[in-house]
């Protein structure tokens, strides 16, 4: 930790021990804090820091998180599922973000429970109730709960991965898994009550729908179709045989929490 004197209270930083700014540093705190911490300028602590021979990190952005291999693998299938739907990295400061109903938040605990596992700390906020434009439409929007990922390395690699040119693409080094899947479908998922189940994918061009389409039939036959003639451009996935919806819904179950399993309620047995 960095000490403290009165000297603080001047501006002076004679206080501040380079070794602990580095060490500090170096394991993850950002500048911004340390110079809260230490009560002088930001400027102070980076000068310190890149006399020291330190590297600064761009845009305030952690150290990797330093994750087993099986661990780096779970993170990216649960970043997968989550940028399926309506997960987003934010372009200046690479932070992965979702926001959810209130009526989900089980799901965010769930999240945040999985990626705590992983060593990973997550950090969420309530939003209240509130109004938003929609198109020059106002709409009442539900309160509400974000979950947010830190700034770090990875979520910056993923950032690159998902948003080439800035704009949301399906990576094609993508695989889904049942925890991708199952997190996708909490997400961005949705049913009827003749037992069929959709994908939302709403926001991802034509090629990318076919080809999450396809891959996503090695668990269930899935089709591309569009949204409907008043939406044109848009796609979504569509799984309409039962039992290819019985089957996928068999996988994804044991991943999902409860508070998400209302949308497998009529998933049935196909007739005989």
């Amino acid at each position: 930790m960095v000490c403290y004197t009165e000297a603080v209270a001047t501006g002076n930083t004679a206080h501040l021990n380079s070794s602990d700014l580095v060490e500090a540093y170096r394991s993850g705190t950002s500048a911004y804090r340390l110079a809260k911490n230490a009560g002088v300028s930001i400027w102070a602590i980076l000068k310190r820091l890149r006399e020291a021979g330190v590297t600064i990190r761009p845009d305030g952005v952690r150290k990797t998180l330093d994750l087993t291999s099986e661990g780096s693998q779970v993170f990216r299938e649960l970043v997968d599922g989550l940028l399926l739907g309506d997960g987003s990295i934010s372009r200046n400061k690479p932070s992965l973000r979702i926001e959810q109903s209130l009526v989900r938040e089980g799901w965010l605990d769930d999240l945040q429970r999985r990626f705590s596992e992983l060593g990973v700390k997550t950090g969420s906020t309530s939003i209240p109730q509130r109004t938003k434009i929609i198109e020059g439409r106002s709409v009442m929007k539900s309160p509400s709960r974000v979950m947010y990922l830190p700034l770090c390395d990875d979520v910056r690699a993923e950032r690159s991965r998902w948003y080439p040119r800035n704009q949301k693409r399906v990576p094609r080094d993508l695989v889904l898994t049942p925890l991708t899947i199952a997190t996708w479908f909490c997400g961005d998922g949705t049913h009827d009550q003749q037992g069929f189940l959709y994908f939302c994918t709403n926001g991802f061009v034509r090629s990318d729908v076919q080809w999450l389409a396809d891959q996503l039939s090695v668990f269930a036959e899935a089709r591309c179709v569009p949204v409907n003639a008043a939406r044109p451009g848009e796609y979504k996935i569509v799984i309409t045989k039962r039992g290819q919806a019985l089957a996928l819904a068999n996988i994804i179950r044991p991943y999902m929490p409860e508070c998400c399993l209302y949308k497998l309620r009529f998933v049935r047995a196909p007739l005989v």
